[in-house]
């Protein structure tokens, strides 16, 4: 920056001073976009990105890792693409609240959650083997199924 200064007299004279300014960045706090309520059936795969942005120029304070403050345990998240993802679990169970968080280069953060639905699905019963039987002609005969 160039500074000059003129004073008032005849002829005016000047005096003419350059100078650097360095700006230095101070760590902003990331932000990450929300997420919308997900369901996934019992057995599918669940497939959610989370998206974080830091207004910083420059590394370490605009570098962004992804992690889960809370989740179901099937649950898992890319610490540098923010992917959600997992299989649900089968037989039931699963379903909660999940926090994902995104933290700069800085240690400074920002949270955001929601709902993640496990959906029932109908499985097909499942029925224990029964032995062969024998009963006399004109006999009663009772069996025990087993299903589950």
């Amino acid at each position: 920056m160039t500074v000059v200064v003129t004073d008032g007299g005849t002829p005016g004279l000047t005096a003419a001073r350059t100078f650097h300014i360095t700006v230095t960045d101070v760590n902003d706090a990331p932000a990450l976009d929300p997420l919308a309520d997900a369901a996934v059936l019992q057995g599918a795969d669940l497939a959610v990105t989370a998206l974080g942005r830091d207004i910083d120029p420059s590394a370490p304070n605009n570098a962004l890792v992804y992690s889960l403050v809370s989740a179901p345990a099937w649950i898992s998240i890319g610490s540098t693409t923010g992917v959600i993802s997992g299989t649900a679990p089968q037989f039931g169970g699963g379903s909660g609240l999940v926090i994902v968080r995104v933290t700069d280069g800085g240690g400074l953060f920002a949270d955001t959650s929601f709902t993640l639905t496990v959906l029932d699905t109908n499985d097909a019963p499942a029925l224990a083997g029964i032995a062969d039987q024998t009963v006399a002609q004109g006999g009663l005969l009772q069996v025990q199924a087993v299903g589950t």
